[in-house]
Formats: structure tokens, C-alpha cells, sequence
């Protein structure tokens, strides 16, 4: 009687440390799951605003605050625009860690290639700015450049449709991350 008394305790003692670990692995995978959308919310916060930083300072690039801006005046705004592209790609490492180089390379590279757009294209265009009486390929060059280096206001700025347009993409990769509940 006593044995099969001692043999109920030890199954039931069996039982409720069954039921323990099952709990607890259950919570364990719970908090796993909390941490990584937790990491994925801050990680995707972080990186869509240094997009949007980006795309901020290089459309202040393009808007002079004078007609004939002189080469330190850009020098200033490109060293801006510089540091903001290198917080970008900073807050792109995480990024890289949890979705993979393709998913994070996917949204900052188009962004990166608009920069180097811009960047050549200015300075191209304080190089032929400096020559004098421009002719030929080296008018109509100095003249697509000037829709590159400045902001057209207009519904045929093409480089801000082209900035609005990856800007777009980034955003719709990771504003989904952000929003999760």
C-alpha cells in the first residue's frame, strides 16, 4: 500500500515537473520571439530615419540658399550629407545581421548610388562652371547637370522622383517591421 502510494507521489511529481518544463520552454520561446520583433522594430526605427536624414540633407544640398553657390558652400552641405550617409550604413550593419545583405542592401544601395549622383555631379558642374564660354556637348552636359545639382520646382525634377522613389522602396521594406503589434 505504501509503495503504491510512494509510486502515485513520484508520477504525479513526474508529471508536474513535465508540465513545468513545457511551460517554461514555452515562455523561453516567447521571449525569444518579443526580443527579435523588439530588435527588428528599433533596428528598422533607427534605419528608416537615417534614410529619411539622407534624403533631407541631399534635397538641402540641391536648394542653395544663393543663385551662384561657391564651392565651400557645397563643401560644407556634401561634408553633412556625408556623415548622414555613413550613420545610414551604421545603422545598416544590424540591419544586415537580422534580414540578410540582400534585404538591407537592397534598400541602401539605390540610396547610395543617388548620393554619387550628386556628389559627381557637382562637382562636374563647379568644373564647368569655371570654364568659360561653353560650347557645344559641354553646354548641354553643364545643363544636365544643373537638373541634377539643383532642385527643380517643378513636377519635372527628376532626381527628386529618383530619391522619392528609393526612399519609397526603403520605406516600404521596413515600415512593416516598425508597425508590428
Amino acid at each position: 500500500m505504501m509503495d503504491t502510494f510512494v509510486e502515485i507521489v513520484r508520477a504525479a511529481a513526474s508529471l508536474g515537473l513535465t508540465w513545468a518544463a513545457v511551460q517554461a520552454y514555452r515562455t523561453a520561446r516567447k521571449w525569444k520571439e518579443e526580443i527579435q520583433v523588439r530588435a527588428e522594430h528599433d533596428c528598422a526605427r533607427k534605419l528608416l530615419g537615417a534614410v529619411y536624414r539622407v534624403e533631407s540633407i541631399m534635397q538641402a544640398v540641391r536648394a542653395p540658399m544663393s543663385q551662384h553657390p561657391m564651392e565651400e558652400d557645397y563643401a560644407k552641405r556634401l561634408t553633412e550629407l556625408d556623415r548622414a550617409l555613413t550613420e545610414m550604413w551604421e545603422a545598416g550593419g544590424p540591419a544586415r545581421v537580422l534580414w540578410g545583405s540582400e534585404g538591407a542592401g537592397d534598400i541602401l544601395q539605390p540610396i547610395q548610388r543617388c548620393y554619387a549622383e550628386l556628389r559627381v555631379g557637382i562637382e562636374e558642374f563647379l568644373y564647368l562652371k569655371s570654364l568659360r564660354d561653353l560650347e557645344g556637348e559641354q553646354a548641354k552636359r553643364f545643363k544636365e547637370l544643373h537638373r541634377i545639382v539643383f532642385t527643380v520646382y517643378s513636377d519635372n525634377d527628376e532626381f527628386t522622383a529618383k530619391v522619392t522613389g528609393v526612399v519609397a522602396q526603403a520605406e516600404a521594406f521596413l515600415r512593416p517591421k516598425i508597425n508590428l503589434s
